[in-house]
């Protein structure tokens, strides 16, 4: 047996060999793929098509690519080079003109005088901008910022009443030093200002609190003083009466407070109102009287050219806000600017990149020349030199509106485009001359993008091949070896499941090895990510990283391959939780544990009281509970605390939770087997090996009611059925000598015996034969009808004239009993579904009940309607009884229900029932109203419906 197991586990080692191989040929392949089919573009990812067909770099998709993006920054560092040099160097005493730089996408913007060195402006952006709020009594508000406004009374709108809430800081506030700075921009250094009694809390003023108390301005007279006034009306209440303006107390010169207080109020809402944002808040200093405006002003930390502030510029507010974007603009673009010039001057210098351009342009009268070229060329040779010069080169005059390139990439519009962001930097006169030198003599991102597609190119087809071939074998190696793991066939042929020495391992160390290996291909993942986007890593050492990753993929293919086919082998034989050190434990230790003490626990459950088993149940938990709190609370500054709180409390009370709902399920198991029980299903039978304690004595006794009921059900049936089978018996026994004494009775009628009393005594024999004949049939009919053996053949019925065939057999007896017919039922025709034979038999059973019982010299109403929608048929049947009726409707159509009541006359009391029985089982119903002596009956059946084919 050993010899026929070796070859195998040669043949299927040589195959895992095999499918390594192809790992490694699939990683190396696709890492080529990956590898050498992108380029870095100033930190931007470009990607080849794998199945390009362009021969050249310079053909390709990328290469356009690069060109554009280097014409668009080529088109950037002239237009930031334009700012910052002056002479062809940098020059950071250049003055700078704010509100023109700010505008300058506007068009061209008149000189505003507000000028700052460049270098000023430069640093400004690095500190950061800082905001400071100066406090400004109404007065010096007025006279800095709008000493044009005249001072506003009378009543305010709306608009500007709700403009000051805004504003207003809701608190009354009496400071010392009203100065407060707010940080913006980034790596902002403010100098450090004195405290006195501001605080500063969350970015907000904060003096003193808000009282509720709001005095009524009738409550006031000519002795309240301001203090008093002021104690009263707190923050937003007297500036609220403020707003309102309707004072008629404080008038007088002892309150000109509160009027001068009204008036600065009113003369601050136009301001409020046009300057808005402009406004950061308002407050009241009442030790002053004071209305105070509080204006954010931008911390200038250096001066103008001039020496001057920016305030010293402004002759509003408005204007000042105007000045104060226009600055913080050009700090913030010229900041930008200057680190997109540095890091572009590196990267378009000369001897640094394969890109050769020249730009021209003249502005203001002067001649303003850009290029990166080694040597002087004429104006009239600089088309031939790009041309000749540069594989590929644009060449651009906006003043002509032509584009000349050999490029496929740009046109005019797109060139314009380009341009018209920067028409203040590039005027009409302007012209463009950008070329790629083809030779690449320069080692820059061109260079190494061909070096790189030329690779790529070479090498391309051979790696698709070797990665489809590597992906086609390694899954068929792997759908194969998954089928096969572990499989050992005997020699009778039989295969069995045999664990290797890997699958020997605990689970748990087999899953932990298995988080290692994922954790290590992560971290492998992102140290290649993180090398993928170095372009210069990349370009060095490419060839290095595919052997790394193709070596690395094998090994960690072959890990994975390892922890599957093991897990494979494990699933086959069923050895994943039994080779685990937890079910080790569980099954040598907890499991007999918890069996012993389940046991004791269902034992003393099930042999106690109700009591009883609450009181253990509650008490078993409370002392465990108890028990468990004294251990916890020893140990309650250990650092596991809530570990061990969780598993000795949380857990063991969610246990007895969950031993509290199973008991509560088990008990809808009991409701449900009773609500089968009570449905009918008597043979309904509930599981009681579940079960313990109340519940099971309960499931015992209803599966023993169940039992009973069955048994009775049962006897019930049989004795039925043996009722049934008698009155058949004895009816079909009677019927045979009845039908001779039919006969004879006829043929002696036929004699004409006119001799009395014989006479009178062949009459009485024929009423009776014929009673009991009637008599037999109606038992028949009756025991055919309770057990169910009766066969109906459904048909169109016309029940129109089946109710005129009926008047008519009944004439006789109708005209004996003197009955009249008020016919209600005549018309059109009325089709329904029922048995001819059974239908007839009902109406005959309701016409011979009226002509035995109804009283003589009466009418008797037939009618007969149709519902609404036409899909019922009701037929009512109406006379007044002989005899009074002392019985319930219902009682009329239990069996024998007449010989009950009384024998008086003849019939035999299962006509009615007969023919309600009947009519239901025929889909109809039957209903008997009782009104008096009023006897009414209403029949109502479907209305036929021909068939849709």
């Amino acid at each position: 047996m050993k010899n026929e197991k070796k070859p195998m586990r040669n043949k299927r080692f040589l195959l895992h060999i095999l499918q390594q191989i192809a790992a490694f040929g699939m990683v190396s392949g696709v890492a080529f793929l990956v590898l050498f089919s992108f380029v870095m573009d100033d930190s931007v990812t470009k990607r080849f098509d794998i199945f390009s067909e362009e021969k050249h770099f310079e053909d390709t998709d990328v290469f356009d690519e690069m060109l554009v993006n280097s014409l668009y920054s080529i088109i950037r560092y002239n237009v930031a080079k334009s700012q910052m040099e002056e002479g062809g160097r940098f020059d950071g005493t250049k003055e700078i003109d704010i509100v023109a730089f700010a505008n300058r996408k506007n068009g061209e913007m008149p000189d505003s005088g507000i000028r700052y060195k460049l270098e000023d402006l430069l640093k400004w952006n690095q500190y950061g901008t800082a905001s400071v709020l100066e406090d400004y009594t109404l007065t010096q508000f007025l006279d800095k910022y709008d000493d044009n406004q005249p001072f506003y009374n009378g009543t305010l709108t709306e608009s500007q009443k709700n403009a000051l809430r805004s504003k207003f800081m809701e608190e009354i506030y009496v400071p010392e030093d009203r100065v407060y700075y707010e940080e913006t921009g980034t790596d902002a250094e403010v100098e450090e200002q004195p405290q006195t009694n501001v605080e500063v809390l969350n970015g907000a003023l904060v003096g003193l609190q808000v009282t509720e108390a709001v005095p009524d301005e009738a409550d006031a007279d000519e002795n309240t003083t301001e203090s008093e006034y002021l104690n009263g009306y707190q923050g937003d209440a007297l500036f609220e009466a403020l707003l309102q303006g309707n004072s008629k107390l404080f008038t007088s010169e002892p309150y000109g407070w509160y009027r001068s207080l009204q008036e600065q109020v009113q003369a601050l809402a136009v301001n409020v109102m046009n300057y808005g944002d402009a406004i950061a808040g308002i407050y009241i200093d009442t030790s002053s009287n004071t209305v105070h405006v509080l204006i954010p002003v931008l911390k200038e930390r250096y001066k103008t050219v001039d020496g001057f502030s920016l305030e010293d510029y402004a002759d509003n507010l408005s204007e000042y806000e105007t000045y104060r974007y226009c600055l913080e603009q050009s700090i913030s673009d010229l900041g930008y600017n200057y680190r997109e010039y540095l890091h572009l001057k590196d990267a378009f210098g000369n001897g640094n990149t394969n890109i050769q351009f020249y730009f021209r342009m003249v502005m203001l009268g002067d001649k303003v020349e850009v290029s990166n070229l080694t040597k002087e060329i004429s104006l009239d040779d600089m088309d031939n030199y790009f041309k000749t010069n540069c594989g590929r080169y644009v060449i651009y005059k906006p003043q002509n509106i032509t584009l000349d390139t050999n490029t496929h990439i740009l046109t005019v519009e797109e060139m314009f485009e380009a341009f018209s962001s920067y028409e203040y930097a590039y005027p009409d006169t302007a012209k463009m001359w950008i070329g790629v030198d083809t030779a690449y003599p320069v080692e820059d991102d061109f260079k190494m993008a061909s070096e790189t597609y030329d690779t790529f190119l070479k090498y391309r087809m051979f790696f698709v091949v070797l990665v489809a071939a590597s992906v086609l074998c390694y899954g068929i190696l792997f759908l194969y070896l998954s089928v096969v793991a572990g499989r050992i066939r005997d020699r009778e042929g039989n295969v069995t499941v045999r664990l290797s020495w890997i699958d020997q391992i605990p689970t748990e160390i087999y899953l932990l090895f298995c988080v290692l290996v994922m954790a290590g291909i992560y971290v492998m993942t992102l140290a290649t990510e993180v090398g993928r986007y170095n372009a210069s890593y990349v370009a060095q050492y490419r060839e290095q990283v595919i052997c790394a990753l193709a070596v690395t993929g094998t090994v960690i293919s072959s890990l994975l391959c390892a922890l599957w086919y093991s897990f494979i082998r494990r699933c086959k034989k069923g050895n994943i939780w039994k080779g685990s050190l937890l079910f080790l434990l569980f099954d040598k230790v907890v499991k007999r544990i918890f069996r012993g003490i389940k046991n004791i626990a269902l034992h003393i459950y099930d042999n106690a009281g109700n009591l009883a088993r609450a009181l253990f149940l509650f008490g078993g938990i409370m002392a465990y509970n108890f028990l468990a709190g004294i251990i916890l609370s020893r140990t309650r500054n250990d650092g596991v605390f809530v570990l061990r709180f969780i598993i000795f409390v949380l857990v063991p009370d969610a246990l007895a939770v969950y031993g509290c709902y199973y008991n509560r399920n088990k008990k809808k198991e009991l409701i449900e087997g009773i609500r089968e029980i009570s449905e009918g299903n008597l043979n309904y039978q509930i599981d009681t090996r579940k079960l313990h304690g109340e519940n099971l004595d309960i499931a015992q006794a209803i599966n023993s009611i169940s039992e009973s009921i069955n048994a009775a059900v049962a006897t019930s049936m049989k004795d039925e059925k043996l009722k049934a089978d008698l009155i058949t018996n004895v009816s079909h026994d009677i019927k045979t000598p009845l039908t001779s004494i039919i006969n004879y009775v006829d043929l002696l009628k036929r004699e004409n015996i006119e001799t009395q009393p014989v006479k009178g005594y062949i009459e009485v024999l024929d009423q009776k034969s014929q009673r009991l004949k009637h008599l037999t049939e109606d038992l028949v009919e009756a025991s055919k009808i309770s057990s169910g053996n009766i066969v109906l053949h459904m048909e169109k019925i016309d029940l129109i004239e089946l109710l005129h065939q009926t008047v008519a057999e009944f004439s006789d007896k109708l005209e004996e009993r003197r009955l009249t017919i008020v016919d209600g039922f005549s018309g059109e025709p009325v089709y329904i579904k029922a048995d001819g034979r059974r239908i007839y038999r009902v109406v005959e059973n309701l016409f011979g009940n009226i002509c035995k019982y109804a009283m003589p010299e009466t009418r008797v109403y037939i009618d007969r309607e149709l519902t609404e929608d036409g899909k019922y048929v009701i037929l009512c049947l109406k006379n007044i009884s002989a005899q009074p009726m002392n019985i319930r409707a219902e009682e009329l159509t239990e069996r024998f229900i007449r010989g009950d009541v009384s024998r008086s006359t003849e019939g035999s009391g299962l006509g009615l029932s007969i023919a309600k029985n009947l009519t239901e089982l025929q889909n109809g119903k039957f209903n008997i109203y009782l009104d008096g002596d009023l006897f009414k009956i209403t029949l109502k059946f479907p209305v036929y419906e021909e068939e849709k084919e």
